[in-house]
Parts: C-alpha cells; structure tokens; sequence
C-alpha cells in the first residue's frame, strides 16, 4: 500500500513591491504516513466548480488605502475665492510684514474653508498652493518655447488668479557639468607623472 500523502497548511507572510503586506495559505505536501488512529486535519472547504480551496476563508492583510481629501469648488466659489484672496495680499505678499504673522493666517484660511464648506483650511491653502503652482507654469516662458494653446481652464485661472504672477519668485535652474570636463581643465593631460 503506497504511504499516505498529507496536506498540511502554512501561513507565509509576502510583502511584494507594493509595499502591502498580504497573508497567503501555502499547501505543503509531506509523504509522512498518519498513524491510524490520529485525527486529520479538516480540509478547508472547495469551490465546487474548480474544486479549488474556497478563499473566503483565507485570512489577507493590506494596508488601508487613505484617500486624499480634495477641495471641489464650482466656478463661482473659484470666482469669490479669487476676489477674496486679491483682497487679503498678506497671504501671498512676501515683502509685507503680516505675511510672517502664522497664527492669523491660519485663522483666515479656517474661517475661508468654513464660509466655502470645506473642511480645514490646510485643504483650502493647499488647493491655493496648486492654483498658484498653474498660474507659474501657465505663465513661464522659456527661451526658444512656442507660445502654448490655452484650454478653457488655463484661461480661466489666468482671469482669476492671474495676479498672482508678479508674486511668484523663479528660481534659477543648475547647469550640469561634467565631472570629466572639469578634471580635464584643471590637470592638463600633456603633463608627466612624478
């Protein structure tokens, strides 16, 4: 009589690239023969199409995902919005002595989210911050690039927020250079080693 074939089940922990951790049931086969009186485990509970292990049952781990909150504003909260930042020019002034004043900036913004039905005004200063960011892009011409078509939301942040643009400082861009090229204008190749 061949010896009986076991299964027996093993948990493996598998964290793929993903980073979420998830929980697999590994089956492992032993060729161990089973004392007659010894109590087999329970087959876990098949599929009856496939005949595969049911995976209802199959313990899994993963991370939860955290949605990001956004701010959704119609365009004539986007209108108002633009009007009310134009008329408080110590949020985006640098050159004004109230731009330092943390504390009452975080309170307008509050109260702004508060007026529009947002939830913080971090998520309100934030969609600010992003708005600005497109006001920069929109407006940034390099040398040598072709003006841009506008779409019909580029106009419209232009229209809204277009004074922004004078308040946007631009940082200067690196030049690369080659490690090789420097070494070579400072130790001249034609000179003999010592």
């Amino acid at each position: 009589m061949p010896p009986k074939t076991s299964k027996k089940k093993r948990l493996v922990t598998t964290c793929p690239k993903k980073k979420k951790p998830s929980v697999e049931v590994e089956e492992v086969l032993s060729d161990v023969e089973e004392p007659a009186g010894s109590p087999q485990s329970p087959s876990p509970p098949t599929d009856a199409q496939d005949g595969q292990p049911d995976d209802a049952d199959v313990p899994t781990m993963s991370a939860p995902e955290k949605k990001k909150a956004a701010v959704i504003l119609t365009d004539e909260q986007e209108v108002e919005f633009g009007e009310w930042l134009r008329s408080n020019p110590f949020l985006y002034t640098k050159q004004l002595k109230e731009y330092k004043n943390t504390q009452r900036k975080t309170r307008v913004w509050a109260e702004k989210a508060a007026e529009l039905g947002q939830k913080s005004g971090t998520l309100l200063r934030t969609y600010y911050e992003s708005v600005r960011s497109k006001v920069g892009k929109i407006t940034d011409t390099k040398s040598g690039s072709s003006t841009k078509d506008l779409t019909e939301r580029d106009n419209f942040i232009i229209t809204n927020f277009g004074f922004l643009q004078t308040h946007i400082s631009r940082m200067r861009g690196r030049t690369a250079i080659s490690l090789k090229s420097q070494l070579a204008t400072t130790i001249p190749a034609s000179q003999p080693p010592s």
